[in-house]
């Protein structure tokens, strides 16, 4: 069936890439993250909104989309903030 073939064929390529990017980290001697949860406070933090919003020197609104992002406290939201224009 034309559908099997190209799922197979999508996974042969998707196998390269992930041996591909392994080298790559072996390479620059890093290891890679975990993958976040789409409400993780790591992901948040690179939204590229709130990188926008921090390259602006807009804090607050960062504050605000963290926090709809996370669904974490204003304090916690701050603090993140904080963190991140610091780290």
């Amino acid at each position: 069936m034309p559908v099997d073939r190209h799922l197979l064929e999508i996974q042969q390529r998707l196998a390269l890439v992930e041996s591909r990017l392994q080298q790559l980290f072996e390479h620059l001697d890093v290891t890679p993250r975990e993958a976040a949860d789409a409400g993780d406070a790591g992901t948040a933090i690179i939204d590229p909104e709130i990188q926008d919003l921090l390259a602006k020197g807009n804090q607050a609104q960062a504050v605000k989309r963290y926090r709809e992002l996370t669904g974490a406290g204003i304090a916690e939201a701050q603090s993140a903030i904080e963190r991140a224009q610091s780290g």
